[in-house]
């Protein structure tokens, strides 16, 4: 049985986030630090700008990129018996948001995310049967910016 899905947008707001995607891909372009990933956007047609340090992508190329892309693919946890299948009629529920101030549980006050709060969270992640997906939830202000994602 095929799922469900909640649709938020409809397809002219999807159509209108596209164009303006596209728009400033092209026209604004995006900050790409790493001289080997400006080369290679470069080699498939992107204009590089080196002074800036940007790339500006035209439609044809993202559009290339996406018809190129796999319509599925598997994400492998460290344990091989945790997969997530991405493009299948699985469903998936994920834990998802970069916040850098939480409500502290204890004071009710906001302050900044630490690494401790990381933990904790993924030991509520861990604990929640249908989470099958977390990614970098919160992000701790209390560590380099450099080294959150080691």
């Amino acid at each position: 049985m095929k799922p469900a899905y909640f649709e938020v947008l409809s397809p002219a707001e999807v159509e209108q986030i596209d164009a303006a995607s596209m728009n400033i891909l092209e026209s604004v372009g995006i900050r790409v630090d790493l001289k080997r990933a400006r080369d290679a956007f470069g080699e498939a047609g992107a204009r590089v700008d080196e002074a800036a340090r940007s790339v500006r992508i035209p439609e044809e190329l993202v559009r290339r990129a996406i018809g190129r892309a796999p319509k599925q693919f598997t994400l492998y946890g460290a344990d091989p018996n945790f997969r997530l299948e991405i493009g299948t009629d699985q469903v998936n529920f994920a834990a998802l948001g970069t916040p850098t101030k939480i409500v502290d549980i204890e004071t009710g006050q906001l302050r900044p995310t630490t690494l401790e709060d990381v933990r904790n969270h993924l030991r509520l992640i861990d604990g929640l049967e249908h989470i099958n997906n977390s990614q970098m939830d919160i992000w701790p202000t209390d560590i380099p910016m450099t080294t959150i994602h080691v």
